[in-house]
């Protein structure tokens, strides 16, 4: 495209419009007058505008702000979005201008000489290569073009993502979906190969994964015909080069040979898989090195590396890896039928489509193999005896059983597989997003459709077992697809989980608290029934059968191998509802039946009126989702919500006097859905539990389901303190709590929150955003800004410099309507505000905009990097210069930031961030001083993908710190960015829950005295002082962390990284599996990661001690065994003693004999006996429940006691 002066004014920027010939002139102006308002007088403003209202992709804007205006045609094609750049050239999405067909223009970049004729025959050859194949799983080519110079093909345009975008971001994929992508391709280069050609160039990037998880193979441009001899010109010139990708090639390929068959593709195949699975290629080093390597290391054995990785699965990957041809698998046909043992259903029948393209022989020769390989469906992989298991690279695990399989009747199925195309089933899930899976091929079969075949009596299937038994939260009962929870003690449905996702929700209260809402029950308020219908006489009638009765109520489950029928009597004179309670944290899309997808939670009132669509809904949360049908006779169904603190999503169906409700719940696990990318200058924003993630190049942001905005990290600087006393970081705070609000996104970077008394329109863009708040109540209404303290200076519309807190007054004056906030390296320019004040609870800065009744108010926020003229007048004002941003940032590790050591002297770091500028090179250094000396000041260089701009790493590093850790990017030996970050320490890091003598209760805020602890908040590592962040009841006093982090580094001369998560004046029924408490909980724990910390300490009972003897037990082994569970490892506990209330009740018995049980049951460890903290160690001098400071400290003191008994040990081994 040609270059041009890019436009100043919005006219300048029309006519570049007018000139682009993107759109016809008439329609064009057309469009234009139909914009509501007019156009913004700058350039950037107007093409944003004309992006939102679909005129201009984001492509077209960019190109004609900076001033071209040609090349945005091709022939009858308009370009909408550049796709990718290689070596022949690029690769554009476009538009047919009449029949507004998108496809792919893959453009040939203009070479002389002989280069020309090389690339102008390898892109002819690829047409041909193209044209030749008709497959599924190869992508098709429409025309190819020689207008002028200009050489281009026309592609059939795959929305989806290459496999190497999923490396890119820094993980593997589930072996489930690499074994589905795998076969896939092997069916596409099966076609290819019948055809007469050889792709050679296999690798991520060429392998498309579309929205509904079909693979293709794209780029024939290495494509060589075996059988044709026009491809003689580059088969001269190919001679003796080394053609392919280095990570991916095989043995014979890399010696540079032009006669090279099928295997080698196969070879590269089995290279992918490996990468796929464990985030790299098999080997590593410089390209000579690698070479080498292929022709003589062998790749790693993939079960060797992880043992949770089935060995017979390593096996056919280490045989696609054979470095003789001839000891691989001979044909891709036979690759599929090597794997055929590990697809999923989904999977499976991508791969039989494909397959069915074919010749007559691959489909003889499968029909020969596949059989053999049923067997094997069968041959479920037994899992090592029970140690801590080991997680794959990027903490992927494999859950084998959740894999559903199609076992000998999908091997006979396809041996007799019909020649025309199967029916489509009327009644499959409406596919009309992203993340929906295809319909299930047993579920979702038409009635008239011919039964499946049956499976031999030697290969039964493995999933179509039902499994009972009784355990502490209830009947538990697992098959192959699904596990389901039947409370005992009340005959509800209290847990439904797929593929590991909990879809329901427990722990509302309901009837003012008398009772409490489970994930699916009656509700009813008469005959002793305190809404939550208890169903006490809960037995199995048969082995596949629970039946719950209660008074007039009765519920049957029957369970089947695919799904779960539920039959709900009411025999009461009154229509009664059952609810389903969706839990919006997991649970983030429904599909209901008149093909909707909305996301969740749906705002809906219980009095809407009954709707059909209802009848039939789909769930999902993530690849999992759950199909929901209602079979009552006359069905009258609903949803409503959000429900509850919690933010459920219901469902209601209602059974009639004398009558029942009917309903079915089919699980179904698609394809993985490949994870959104954020491409340079753009904006990306991915959901986040029940609230949304926004990045950009410059800052990432936070929105929580109810509006707020908790997180806001310019440069890797957090800007707002939320979780502190009321504060949600950027949020509305009337006097009384706010509606739910109903959050949707209109627009790709928009989010919107409307409530009746309140809304938020958030519009997101590189580097700057707008906010238009509205106050739709007869009241004023503040929006706040807490700032973190990590802000120190402001300096408002005079220029006018002050340090923080900062305060304008009480008078309004306008000089504070725009301000601009420095933390650091990183700067925040706010308009739109009233006022700022602080401190706020001794040190927090406040932006408030006050807003009248009715009003409604724009509010922009522009995010930058401090200049050196601002970093100059900060040092001056606080007495600290920062340092200045460079093109490298660091993620990780950030300030205050402990890693747990794996042993007494040993440990690592993760090194996790991005460079903005090109370069060659990755350097870490870490100073300080470990437990056996000081390090070494040498830089050490970090393995860095190639080409790729961000950058994750695991550094080996001693126990010990404070450390420095500095990280330098360089091109060419000079440095083009550096970061350094001044304290992150190798040491132990804890957990805490329980209820207020955990959190921060006590009467007096402490801090520490070594300097070496810190905390944890979920999102930010700050000094070790309280109040603790990250606690779930928002406390601001005192704890105890700050003096069990002393005692504990006066022992281990360590730092110590302390995450409190608890929650005042709760019981353990709170935090039971399920709950609002325990997923908090489990957050925390999961944020550190495998074994990233040393221990939970549980402080809790005061609460408990009307427990009957014994209730206490089963309830704190539920929540520790679900805990292990979620994180996937076995995470050690301790349970403190403590049931004091005051002077004259200091112990109770109950609790405390069961907390002792926790420990003589191995459930827990010992953890201090609190209750002999006494007189003046409580608050109230001495009457109070809650520590004083004296008791804090001595508190402190008692579990690092308790704890170094357990940690001398384990430190011993």
């Amino acid at each position: 495209m040609s270059t041009a002066t890019p436009p100043t004014t919005t006219v300048e920027f029309l006519a570049l419009v007018r000139a682009s010939g993107i759109h016809p002139p008439a329609q064009l102006e057309e469009r234009l007058a139909a914009l509501d308002d007019d156009l913004p007088p700058e350039p950037v403003r107007a093409a944003e505008v004309l992006i939102r209202k679909g005129v201009l992709t984001r492509f077209q804007a960019q190109q004609l702000l900076a001033g071209r205006r040609r090349g945005f045609q091709l022939g009858p094609y308009v370009i909408q979005d550049l796709l990718g750049q290689g070596g022949m050239g690029a690769v554009y999405l476009a538009e047919h201008s009449k029949l507004r067909r998108r496809v792919a223009l893959k453009v040939l970049r203009s070479q002389r000489g002989t280069d020309r004729l090389v690339s102008v025959e390898r892109f002819l050859r690829e047409a041909r290569a193209a044209a030749a194949l008709d497959h599924p799983n190869i992508v098709r080519i429409h025309d190819v073009v020689q207008q002028g110079d200009a050489h281009y093909l026309v592609l059939e345009y795959v929305e989806g993502k290459t496999l190497d975008k999923f490396l890119a971001r820094g993980g593997a994929v589930s072996v489930s979906a690499a074994v589905g992508y795998i076969a896939q391709a092997a069916a596409g280069l099966q076609h290819a190969h019948e055809k007469g050609f050889v792709h050679r160039d296999i690798k991520p990037a060429n392998l498309i994964a579309a929205a509904d998880g079909t693979v293709k193979l794209l780029d024939m441009g290495l494509a060589r015909s075996m059988t044709s001899s026009m491809d003689n010109l580059t088969e001269v010139l190919d001679k003796d080069a080394v053609v392919g990708t280095v990570d991916y090639i095989a043995p014979e390929q890399a010696l540079g040979g032009a006669r090279v068959d099928v295997r080698a593709d196969i070879y590269s195949l089995g290279a992918t898989f490996f990468a796929l699975v464990t985030g790299g290629p098999p080997f590593r080093g410089s390209t000579s090195q690698k070479l080498a390597q292929h022709q003589m290391k062998p790749a790693p054995d993939l079960a060797a590396q992880d043992r949770t990785f089935p060995p017979e699965l390593a096996a056919v990957v280490s045989k696609m890896l054979a470095k003789k041809p001839e000891d691989r698998y001979q044909t891709p046909a036979d690759v599929v039928a090597a794997l055929a043992p590990w697809l999923s259903d989904d999977s499976e029948q991508k791969v039989a489509i494909g397959l069915s393209g074919t010749d007559q022989g691959s489909s003889g020769r499968l029909r020969a193999t596949l059989p053999e390989s049923t067997t094997k469906r069968t041959k479920r992989f037994e899992p090592p005896p029970p140690e801590k298991p080991v997680r794959r690279s990027r903490g992927r695990g494999i859950a084998v059983g959740a894999v559903v399989v199609l076992l000998a009747a999908a091997a006979i199925g396809y041996a007799i597989w019909p020649t025309e195309k199967p029916v489509d089933s009327p009644n499959k899930p409406v596919a009309s997003g992203p993340g929906v899976p295809p319909p299930n091929p047993e579920t979702d079969r038409p009635t008239d459709a011919p039964p499946v075949p049956s499976s031999p009596p030697t290969a039964p299937r493995t999933n179509s077992q039902v499994t009972v038994t009784d355990g502490i939260d209830g009947l538990s009962v697992k098959t192959a697809k699904y596990e389901v929870v039947i409370d005992k003690a009340d005959g509800c449905l209290s847990s439904f989980r797929v593929a590991g996702t909990e879809f329901l929700r427990n722990g509302a209260a309901l009837a003012g608290g008398r009772t409490t809402a489970r994930g699916g029950y009656f509700y009813y308020e008469k005959a002793g029934h305190q809404g939550l219908v208890k169903l006490t006489d809960v037995k199995r009638t048969n082995p596949t059968t629970i039946e719950a009765k209660g008074g007039a109520f009765r519920v049957s489950y029957e369970f089947g191998p695919n799904a779960v029928t539920v039959t709900a009597h009411n025999a009461t004179d009154d229509t009664v509802p059952y609810y389903v309670l969706f839990d919006t944290e997991e649970v983030h899309d429904v599909v209901n039946g008149a093909g909707e997808q909305l996301p969740l939670p749906v705002a809906r009132t219980q009095g809407d009126p009954l709707d059909a669509k209802w009848r039939t809904t789909t769930w999902f949360a993530g690849p999992a989702s759950v199909k929901l049908t209602d079979e009552t006779a006359d069905a009258a169904t609903k949803i409503w919500g959000p429900f509850s603190e919690f933010r459920s999503q219901v469902w209601e169906s209602t059974a009639k006097t004398y009558n029942q409700v009917k309903f079915k719940l089919e699980p179904a696990v698609g394809a993985e859905v490949p994870k959104p990318v954020l491409e340079p200058g753009g904006v990306l924003v991915s959901r986040s539990g029940p609230g949304r993630r926004i990045q950009t190049e410059l800052y990432e942001a936070t929105v929580d389901a109810d509006a707020c905005m908790p997180s806001l990290r310019v440069n890797g600087v957090e800007f707002l303190r939320s979780n502190i006393n009321v504060s949600k970081g950027a949020y509305f705070l009337p006097g009384a709590p706010l509606p739910p609000f109903d959050i949707k996104q209109p627009a790709a970077a928009t989010i919107s929150a409307q409530s009746d008394k309140a809304a938020v329109q958030y519009e997101f863009g590189p580097n700057t955003m707008t906010w238009t708040v509205e106050n739709r109540s007869d009241q004023p209404v503040p929006f706040f800004i807490v700032m973190d303290t990590s802000v120190t200076a402001v300096r408002n519309a005079k220029d006018e410099w002050a340090k923080v807190p900062a305060h304008s007054g009480n008078e309004i004056d306008p000089k504070w309507a725009t301000t601009t906030w420095y933390a650091g390296r990183a700067k925040l320019k706010l308009t739109g505000g009233t006022k700022v004040w602080g401190p706020w609870l001794d040190k927090f800065q406040v932006w408030e905009a006050s807003l009248a009744p009715k009003e409604k108010r724009v509010v922009t926020v522009e995010v930058g990097l401090t200049d050196e003229a601002e970093a100059t007048k900060l040092g001056e004002l606080t007495g600290v210069k920062p340092a200045l941003a460079t093109d490298l940032l660091l993620d990780a590790p950030t300030d205050y930031q402990v890693f747990q050591r794996r042993t007494e002297f040993q440990g690592a770091i993760t090194v996790r961030g991005r460079v903005r500028a090109p370069f060659d090179r990755l350097e870490v250094r870490t100073t300080g001083k470990s437990l056996q000396g000081a390090l070494p000041a040498q830089w050490r260089e970090l393995p860095v993908a190639e080409k790729a701009r961000t950058f994750e790493a695991t550094v080996p590093t001693p126990a010990g710190g404070w450390y420095k850790v500095e990280v330098r990017a360089l091109k060419g030996g000079a440095v083009v960015g550096a970061m350094t970050v001044d304290h992150v320490g190798v040491g132990e890091v804890f957990v805490g829950a329980g209820q207020s003598n955990s959190t921060n209760c006590g009467q007096e805020r402490i801090k520490q005295s070594s300097g070496m602890v810190s905390s944890f908040s979920g999102s930010v590592w700050y000094p070790g002082d309280d109040p603790q962040p990250g606690v779930h009841d928002r406390t601001f006093g005192g704890s105890y962390w700050p003096a069990f982090g002393d005692a504990m580094y006066e022992k281990y001369q360590v730092p110590i990284g302390v995450a409190s998560t608890g929650h005042s004046g709760t019981s353990v029924n709170q935090w039971a599996p399920g709950g609002e408490l325990c997923r908090w909980l489990v957050t925390r724990m999961k944020q550190l990661g495998p074994h990233g910390f040393r221990a939970v300490l549980w402080h809790q009972g005061e609460s408990d001690v009307s427990m009957e003897p014994g209730e206490y037990v089963r309830k704190m082994t539920a929540l520790i065994r679900e805990t292990r569970k979620s994180t996937g490892w076995d995470v050690p506990w301790f349970v403190a003693q403590v049931s004091y209330h005051n002077p004259n009740q200091v112990t109770f018995p109950n609790p405390r004999a069961d907390q002792k049980k926790l420990w003589e049951t191995g459930v827990a460890l010992e953890g201090p006996d609190t209750d002999t903290l006494t007189g003046d160690n409580r608050d109230e001098g001495g009457k109070g429940i809650h520590f004083s400071p004296k008791g804090l400290k001595a508190h402190g003191k008692m579990w690092a006691d308790k704890v170094a008994v357990y940690l001398d040990k384990e430190l011993a081994k």
